[in-house]
């Protein structure tokens, strides 16, 4: 199931295929991008143990709160990625390689935000 589970949107489950074209790897190496993406994911929910929801009986943690959403406007990974030359898609330049790094909820914009 993981891979296309967890490097999703840089790779898509079976079921998905066809339906769903996986976004070209910011650095050509698909595990080690979506790695990266993971642990911000992950690193963003450890400070605080912030929670996008207000019901303590179903906590939503900030980053699994958003899901899926890599660029701005709408549901999904849309508009505000950038594309380099050969396809590649990424919205934060790092130190020597792009990255593709999902949004977190925020509470002062009340939405999903970025880098």
């Amino acid at each position: 199931m993981c891979p296309g589970l967890c490097a999703y949107p840089l790779a898509v489950p079976d079921y998905a295929r066809g339906a769903v074209k996986p976004l070209k790897s910011p650095n050509g190496a698909v595990g080690v991008d979506a790695m990266i993406s993971v642990i911000a994911h992950e690193m963003a929910e450890l400070v605080n143990a912030w929670y996008a929801s207000s019901d303590l009986a179903d906590p939503v943690e900030i980053a699994d709160f958003c899901i899926g959403k890599y660029g701005g406007g709408g549901s999904g990974y849309v508009r505000e990625m950038r594309r380099d030359a050969n396809g590649a898609v990424f919205n934060v330049y790092g130190i020597r390689r792009r990255l593709l790094i999902q949004w977190i909820w925020s509470y002062v914009a009340d939405d999903c935000v970025g880098p």
